[in-house]
């Protein structure tokens, strides 16, 4: 399966900003994973927290993400207003506009909508006035499920929240 969180380190570096889709213009963020990084991408500090990690650059812009089956997720902060904003990733075949249902372990669960689709990936953007509260509802689950359509048929990607409140922490 292709990979749907294409680098943070890039994401960070090209936009010098927390967040990659909510600051990155729409043609970047499609060819963001073909474009040799930045010369500040070496600067970019790196930390692994179980299944999830944040980048962080020397500005302190932080964002933090994971890869699952089907899904990723990115969380950072929105250069302009510093809010908290919320990017889920899924197949770039899922239907644009479409339905999405967000299921966690700890019984929580949220209806969705793909929001944009680009080449490499579709987009579940969350309204910034929920993020926050979307963050402390993942905070005690173990794994969450993105389900989604493709061509009519539901389509259900997870991801791992292990490691998930201490990567928050940085951002």
């Amino acid at each position: 399966m292709r990979r749907l969180l294409p680098l943070l380190t890039v994401a960070i570096a090209a936009a010098g900003v927390a967040l990659a889709s909510q600051v990155l213009p729409a043609a970047a963020q499609q060819s963001a994973g073909s474009q040799p990084a930045p010369a500040d991408a070496a600067n970019v500090k790196t930390e692994k927290f179980q299944d999830w990690e944040s980048k962080c650059d020397p500005k302190s812009h932080c964002i933090a993400g994971t890869e699952g089956n089907g899904a990723a997720v990115i969380i950072g902060r929105s250069a302009k207003d510093n809010t908290l904003r919320v990017i889920m990733r899924i197949d770039p075949k899922a239907t644009e506009g479409g339905p999405a249902s967000l299921r966690l372990s700890n019984g929580w669960q949220a209806p969705l909508k793909v929001t944009k689709c680009f080449p490499n990936w579709c987009e579940i953007l969350i309204d910034p006035t929920k993020a926050q509260d979307l963050v402390d509802k993942l905070k005690p689950a173990n794994e969450g499920q993105l389900a989604y359509m493709i061509n009519g048929e539901i389509v259900i990607g997870d991801f791992s929240l292990l490691g998930f409140s201490r990567a928050i922490g940085k951002v």
